[in-house]
């Protein structure tokens, strides 16, 4: 979906976000997707290899060509990250040994935002291989640490961090 939210595209939005707490910006498009506009410059572009394959596919051509040892994956459609729970999330990961951090809202694990270590590309092949196309289903598979809701909304109290806009109805005003 192209939107506009607060006068400029979504996807905008979310780039900066992540870019005020990462150092590289990949962004995954669909196979015949056509690049935006005025992209922020440094931003690269991923393929993802197989239309409607699944946020798991999008998670492994998004992580292919990535020289970082952490990555924090976000959807381009979530407007309303809030940096400083996108530093926490990367602080939180550098002081454990997990594959990757997750948010909880109440007792649900939020698929993202979230921030992986890249050693687990291996472990996307494999779920990949065996049908496996959702990033639930993947961080099942792994170490996740979760930060409680209770904990990362004292920097983001509205929630507007796990905000996803799936439909023109899912935006705020």
């Amino acid at each position: 979906m192209v939107a506009d939210y607060q006068g400029r595209p979504l996807l905008f939005h979310a780039i900066g976000s992540v870019s005020s707490v990462a150092d590289q910006i990949v962004l995954v498009l669909a196979p015949r997707a056509t690049v935006p506009g005025d992209l922020p410059s440094g931003v690269r572009i991923a393929r993802d290899e197989e239309a409607y394959g699944g946020p798991l596919r999008g998670l492994a051509a998004g992580l292919a060509g990535v020289t970082t040892d952490l990555a924090l994956v976000a959807g381009g459609d979530m407007p309303r990250l809030s940096p400083t729970v996108l530093r926490k999330m990367c602080r939180t990961i550098e002081s454990s040994d997990a594959d990757a951090v997750a948010l909880l809202e109440g007792a649900q694990r939020r698929p993202m935002p979230l921030v992986l270590r890249t050693r687990v590309r291996a472990g996307v092949d494999d779920a990949l291989d065996r049908g496996e196309r959702s990033l639930r289903g993947f961080l099942d598979a792994v170490r996740v640490t979760e930060i409680p809701e209770e904990t990362w909304r004292k920097s983001d109290p509205d929630g507007g961090t796990l905000l996803d806009v799936d439909r023109p109805g899912d935006l705020p005003e």
